[in-house]
Parts: C-alpha cells; sequence; structure tokens
C-alpha cells in the first residue's frame, strides 16, 4: 500500500496519534503509533482503510488540552484536517479540505 505525505505548519507540540477503528471504542485502547509533529514537519497516513478497517485518527495539542484541533497544511495541493471528538471514537476523521476551510470535521 502506497502512502501519501502531508505537510502542516504547526505551532508548539502536536502529536498524532492512530487506531484501528474497532480498537478506538475500547477504553484501554493503545495507539498503533504515535507520531510527533514538529512546527513545520510531515505526517504520512495511508490513502486507503486498511483490510481490518478504518485508521482513526486523534489530536492533540499542548496548547489546546482535548478541545478540537485542526491542523492547517503547508501546502497548496494537499489538504488535511483532523478533528478530535470525545464521545464519538467513530467519529474521527481525515478529509481533504481546501485551506479557507477550519470548521471541525465531527459535529
Amino acid at each position: 500500500m502506497e502512502w501519501k505525505t502531508y505537510f502542516f505548519k504547526v505551532t508548539g507540540s502536536t502529536y498524532l496519534h492512530y487506531f484501528r477503528q474497532n480498537e478506538a471504542m475500547a477504553l484501554d485502547a493503545k495507539p498503533k503509533d504515535q507520531i510527533f509533529i514538529k512546527r513545520i514537519s510531515s505526517v504520512e497516513i495511508p490513502p486507503e482503510a486498511p483490510k481490518n478497517g478504518n485508521f482513526v485518527f486523534e489530536v492533540h495539542h499542548s496548547a489546546g488540552g482535548s478541545s478540537p484541533w485542526i491542523l492547517s497544511a503547508d501546502s497548496e495541493q494537499e489538504y488535511i484536517v483532523f478533528s478530535f471528538m470525545k464521545e464519538l471514537a467513530n467519529c474521527f476523521a481525515c478529509n481533504k479540505v481546501k485551506p479557507s476551510s477550519f470548521a471541525p470535521i465531527c459535529p
């Protein structure tokens, strides 16, 4: 499976966890990986769901706690946002958006 790379411009200490969707619903779920993103860095995510389910993303920012946080892309070619919703683990999402769009993905 070929992975895509997305570039972000972020401030502070930001990290990204990803889970398999069925595991994210468990209260004791452990992330499959943790990626630290520096001020200007990149993160790779698979372009399609793996065979055993969708990837689920959780994003936190050191200044924002567990409230929804959006990363703005440092590229005019690819745009991606991440939104964190505590109540619905399966509502974690990643979508391509226009750089001017800053609305959270999950209501």
